[in-house]
């Protein structure tokens, strides 16, 4: 069952305009003939009330809703709103968010993969200059790129990606680019004793942190509690010299004030305080 035309003398742009019953119904009736699904048999009544949906005062809206709702039941888990973001057209206008999304993201990661093979020599002679950093910034951003198209990928490929979600791939690649930097240009003092990370050299690493942004967050995380604790055992060690500092204290007053307590121990409280002093 093809596309339904409403008007053949109508431009075929001007057809079926976007976001209404029509278009909707337009598309899951593809998706329904494309993938073998059987509508029911009620569909095709209801369907010629769709054809006046948007071109003209309908003589049953009910129908178009009801014949909506029913295709809608079919094509799950996919929704006509993702099959109109996955909807490939050759006007350019009419793109998918899901489409564009791929372009954008294709995109990036190509001209992540020039920028870094052009930067990769002069990276290895000059460490510290700025084209190290451009070159850390392309390898993130391959990495984070490719995690984005790898994570898109059985979405689209289902027709279940939700534009609602576009923000999110896109706050995904700015989050892999930034911890892929950090990583990189933490990448030569964390992984000194790991081998094989080591070999892969500072730029790799940050195409790792690109690819998972959530590794270098769990790795700052850890670095931040290990900070943390180095300073609270710190604390820690200087109020107990002082607690240990008052008890003693209190111990050589309490034999200096006894006159049965032997002269040699006297003596070696004096010398701890010394010494606790001098701490």
């Amino acid at each position: 069952m093809g596309r339904v035309d409403p008007n053949p003398d109508k431009p075929a742009a001007e057809a079926t305009p976007k976001n209404s019953y029509a278009s909707d119904v337009q598309n899951m009736l593809e998706y329904c003939r494309s993938n073998g699904i059987p509508v029911p048999a009620a569909g095709g009544a209801a369907l010629r009330g769709v054809q006046f949906a948007d071109s003209g005062p309908s003589q049953a809206p009910e129908r178009n809703a009801a014949l909506h709702g029913q295709l809608s039941v079919l094509i799950r888990p996919a929704t006509p709103r993702t099959l109109a973001a996955t909807e490939f057209s050759r006007h350019p206008l009419r793109l998918g968010s899901a489409v564009l999304l791929v372009i954008i993201l294709a995109a990036a990661a190509l001209a992540a993969l020039v920028g870094y093979s052009a930067t990769l020599a002069g990276a290895t002679q000059q460490a510290g200059t700025v084209i190290v950093q451009l070159n850390y910034l392309c390898a993130a951003l391959l990495g984070a790129a490719f995690s984005a198209l790898f994570t898109a990928s059985p979405y689209i490929r289902d027709r279940t990606f939700d534009p609602r979600y576009v923000l999110v791939y896109i706050m995904r690649l700015v989050l892999g680019v930034i911890a892929g930097l950090i990583l990189a240009n933490l990448g030569s003092g964390l992984f000194k004793s790991e081998t094989l990370i080591a070999k892969l050299g500072t730029g790799m690493i940050g195409l790792l942190g690109g690819y998972s942004a959530e590794a270098v967050r769990s790795i700052l995380d850890r670095l931040v509690e290990v900070l943390v604790a180095a300073v609270e055992g710190k604390d820690k060690s200087k109020a107990q010299q002082l607690e240990l500092s008052a008890d003693i204290i209190d111990i050589s007053q309490a034999a200096a004030a006894d006159p049965n307590t032997p002269a040699d121990v006297r003596d070696k409280l004096e010398q701890l305080l010394k010494k606790l002093q001098k701490k």
